[in-house]
């Protein structure tokens, strides 16, 4: 047997207890409040998802501190050609914004009549007609600086800027091209990845404005629904108000900035403390509540262990993805598994004081008095009266449906969870931007638009590098392994089109005779002379020991089912190429690029997924058998949880849908949420237990006291998720679909494997009564 509190001074020590971790609270309130409204919000390049020593990130840094940026800004619109006087007016008028207003992070502009007159320059006098030379430069640009059909365009070259630059310089580039393109304005053409970063900010910012607010009404009306009571519902929400706060001040004092991917928190922790507060509020109205000053400490005591227990292994969900790679996945589970121990450690303190303010505010002297004389009644924390009422509606048909068919159930249970399991092996994954949107929004138009006219965005960075040598030809010869180089890349039919210093020149002559002699001689003296230019654009990185040479591949059609491959044919290509020049090992190369780092997170949103499922569930597990009193019971129990995550995430896979950051979040994040329910179940059950009652009657109190809660709960955190599902921004829309479908699966197997679970032979030993000597 528990324990009694039967002692009022007992109650009123917890009341006092109460009372003072609400006024810290209240004391609290103020600067979680200043913090939260200095949210602001904010994406990172993909690169800055990976660690810091990732050796992907490493190259690719290097690489940028060498050659600069590849990606840029690209302006455009749908009359653009190389003659149209507007695109160099335009330009200009970027060049003079780029040296008067810094604060925009334009490191260069660039257009498609510059690049053309720069390379025209660069051949003139290969060609012996005018017309021969400007077929040659427009091929050789066709996808780099022109379209592929003549089209022109602007590429702006910009630094790393925190987001309100990128938003003021987005503005400043609209107001210029209403001044300079008049009507053809509105059909501006941006597109390119500080662009496309700049609109996940917005639909980051546009899902908290728009989506937060009806996600409070409608779990708000839900809750009075459910509750039937203005006063418990503001109960309820006096505590999820606090965790939405603390969600948004957690975000807002360790990141700065809500990123697309945290966008969720404050609603997953406004989510979760009112799940808590649903169930402390059953208790509470169990125990009296209006007729009883002490009902909150009561319900404290019976709900507060299975509460905190229920926090602890939701929030182990969370942390297990503190496990990723990805900043944005582990910053993710370590901001929400604190804050969600925070609030609901101080829900539970504050709960008696606050549930008797809320409950007795305005309530006449008379009625106050008459409450005081029942104040002791029920004082029992853990040892309340058993109480086996028979069940009515909804728990009597669970009762006898699980009753019945227990092993049946169970079975079932267990195979689906097996042929869902098998799908998993068919998730894909996906961080491309047009994934994250609908076909129809403006940025994936603008996208499309690009890669048809202008060629693909995606590119590969070859950098090769050529060890220094005593020849007196050296330049010559690093040139002609370029090109060959350059040549063998451009062949590939993934390859869209390639450019490196190659461009800039014609075939190399290879006769012994005495013009080729003195052409050569010609090619090495502009090659010298060319070399500081060339490193100003980016071709070209000088060592004291070698020479690093840039041959950049734009790529079509590469996705993530497609990159392995494409780069091992490539890289085949480029191997083969190296044997023919016969460099003796004094020739190497290595790929990097933006889309290497893109692939880097593609398979490690696959990995994580396994990895922070399997650490939350060799987590969880442990406390599970600690509160089942046994390994096999604790591993059995587990079952009902493990099923609504691999159920939803096993037809992902058998349907094709692809995962995204956004939902790898939530396999994890449901295991620790599905259990909350099944401890409040299996508390309930072993309490009853040890009290002596048999195995069904110990299920179907359970499931009196605790289905209703559960559904409740359920319903309320369904419909405070259902709002996100129309967000713009599909990542945050699948989310919440995806958390809805696996809260409906976890009530279903919370309220059915579970009890069937309980009800069969296995669980005929979870919970028992000790024999007494």
């Amino acid at each position: 047997m528990a324990v009694p509190l039967n002692s009022k001074s007992k109650a009123e020590f917890f009341s006092r207890v109460s009372l003072v971790s609400v006024l810290t609270l209240l004391l609290a309130l103020p600067f979680l409040g200043y913090w939260a409204v200095q949210l602001r919000f904010g994406t990172t390049f993909v690169e800055a998802w990976l660690p810091g020593d990732d050796a992907a990130r490493a190259t690719y840094r290097e690489f940028r501190e060498q050659f600069g940026e590849d990606q840029y800004l690209i302006l455009s619109w749908p009359s653009c050609n190389l003659k149209d006087a507007r695109l160099e007016v335009f330009a200009d008028r970027l060049r003079e914004l780029a040296s008067t207003r810094p604060e925009l992070k334009i490191t260069e502009v660039s257009d498609s009549n510059q690049s053309y007159r720069v390379l025209a320059q660069a051949l003139q006098g290969d060609f012996r007609k005018e017309a021969e030379r400007t077929l040659e430069v427009t091929n050789r640009l066709a996808g780099i600086s022109i379209g592929k059909k003549g089209e022109g365009f602007i590429t702006l070259a910009l630094s790393q800027a925190p987001t309100e630059a990128r938003a003021e310089l987005l503005e400043v580039i609209r107001r210029e091209a209403g001044s300079i393109l008049g009507e053809e304005a509105d059909e501006l053409i941006v597109a390119g990845e500080p662009f496309q970063i700049h609109v996940i900010d917005q639909s980051s910012r546009k899902t908290m404005e728009r989506m937060v607010p009806p996600s409070s009404i409608l779990a708000l009306i839900v809750a009075w629904a459910c509750l039937r009571n203005l006063r418990l519902t503001l109960l309820v929400f006096a505590f999820a108000g606090l965790g939405q706060l603390a969600g948004m001040a957690a975000v807002s004092f360790f990141i700065g900035e809500m990123a697309a991917v945290l966008v969720v928190i404050p609603t997953l922790v406004f989510m979760l403390t009112l799940s808590a507060s649903v169930h402390l509020t059953s208790y509470f109205k169990d125990a009296g509540a209006e007729r009883n000053h002490h009902a909150g400490v009561i319900a404290l005591f019976r709900g507060g262990k299975p509460c905190l227990l229920a926090s602890v292994t939701t929030a182990i969900g969370f942390a297990s993805l503190m496990a990723s790679q990805l900043s944005p996945v582990w910053l993710f589970g370590s901001l929400s598994a604190g804050s969600l121990l925070l609030v609901t450690i101080w829900a539970l303190l504050c709960f008696p004081v606050v549930s008797r303010f809320i409950v007795s505010f305005g309530r006449s002297k008379e009625s106050q008095s008459e409450i005081a004389e029942s104040e002791q009644r029920n004082l029992d924390d853990e040892s309340e009266k058993l109480e086996l009422k028979p069940l009515s509606g909804l728990a009597r048909i669970l009762g006898n449906l699980t009753h019945r068919f227990s092993v049946p159930i169970s079975v079932l249970g267990v195979l689906i969870l097996i042929a869902s399991c098998l799908g998993l092996y068919r998730l894909k994954s996906s961080t491309e931007f047009e994934d994250m949107f609908i076909p129809g929004s403006e940025a994936v138009q603008s996208l499309n638009w690009v890669r048809s006219r202008l060629g693909p965005l995606d590119s590969l960075e070859f950098l090769v590098r050529i060890e220094s040598s005593e020849e007196p030809n050296r330049g010559l010869q690093e040139l002609h392994a370029i090109r060959k180089l350059h040549k063998a890349i451009d062949a590939d039919t993934n390859v869209d089109s390639t450019f490196s210093v190659s461009t800039f020149f014609p075939s190399l002559p290879s006769g012994k005779g005495t013009r080729d002699t003195i052409k050569r001689a010609v090619f090495r003296k502009k090659l010298e002379s060319k070399l500081g230019e060339f490193e100003e654009r980016g071709l070209l990185h000088r060592e004291a020991e070698a020479n690093v040479w840039r041959i950049t591949a734009r790529v079509h059609n590469i996705r993530r089912d497609s990159y392995p491959e494409i780069v091992a044919a490539l890289e085949a290509r480029v191997d083969r190429a190296l044997v023919g020049l016969g460099n003796g090992g004094s020739v190497s190369y290595h790929i990097t690029g933006l889309r290497s780092i893109v692939e880097k997170a593609h398979y490690a949103l696959i990995s994580d997924l396994a990895t922070s499922f399997a650490t939350a569930f060799l987590l969880i597990t442990p406390i599970m058998m600690v509160i089942a009193r046994g390994i096999w019971q604790g591993a059995l129990l587990m079952i009902p949880n493990v099923l609504p995550v691999g159920l939803v995430f096993g037809l992902m896979g058998w349907a094709g849908v692809q995962l995204d950051v956004a939902s790898i979040l939530t396999a994890s994040v449901a295991l620790g949420i599905a259990v909350d329910d099944t401890l409040h179940f299996l508390i309930c059950f072993m309490r009853t237990r040890r009290a002596g009652a048999s195995q069904a009657e110990a299920v179907n109190r359970a499931i009196h006291v605790c289905a209703r809660p559960m559904l409740q709960t359920t319903l309320i955190c369904s419909a405070a998720m259902s709002p996100f599902f129309f967000s713009e921004f599909l990542p945050t829309s699948k989310f919440a679909l995806l958390m809805i479908l696996i809260l409906s699966g976890a009530i279903v197997g919370d309220l059915l494997l579970l009890p069937a679970i309980l009800h069969s032979p296995l669980g005929r030993r979870i919970g028992a009564a000790k024999t007494q000597s």
